[in-house]
């Protein structure tokens, strides 16, 4: 029991609102990459924006470029998702796309692992065909799940600090 909640226990508590006025639905994943992304600011190149290796690239973003004097972009990157960001296009956040489909889904901490596992068998990243890198990232997925359900969930700080360290 909780004084703060008329003697009620917590539990208790939520029950009784849930059964008065719901729960709402959770945030949508561009809610979320909004809200809690990080922060930072890219500049745009021919191929359009990239973070952690991944390229980002859409025809407003190219279009936008084509006619701003200014190539620097304020975007927002989820690490649960990388598979789109945010950027601040002309002043309004526009969903770009990451050019591969594959990273649609892909936790950020699940890429950085298969870039490692990929680096270790000393594969030039460049050579590598898509289908070898998806299939890294379905591994380390795999691998991610089950460490999962053994020790539970862990949160991964993904600052701005630590991306530039992963990308360095």
């Amino acid at each position: 029991p909780h004084a703060g909640l008329g003697g009620q226990t917590p539990s208790e508590a939520w029950d009784e609102l849930v059964g008065k006025v719901g729960v709402e639905p959770p945030p949508g994943l561009r809610a979320r990459r909004l809200a809690f992304g990080t922060p930072m600011k890219r500049k745009v190149g021919r191929e359009g924006l990239q973070v952690l290796g991944v390229r980002y690239h859409s025809d407003e973003l190219a279009r936008w470029v084509m006619h701003s004097s200014d190539k620097v972009v304020a975007l927002r990157w989820y690490p649960d998702d990388i598979g789109a960001i945010e950027a601040c296009i002309a002043g309004e956040w526009r969903t770009v796309p990451a050019v591969f489909g594959m990273f649609e889904g892909v936790q950020a901490q699940t890429w950085t692992a298969a870039i490692r596992r990929l680096r270790t068998t000393r594969q030039s990243l460049r050579s590598l065909g898509d289908r070898v890198v998806a299939q890294a990232i379905r591994d380390i997925e795999a691998m991610n799940t089950a460490a999962s359900q053994r020790v539970g969930l862990l949160v991964d700080d993904w600052s701005e600090k630590r991306l530039c360290e992963e990308e360095d």
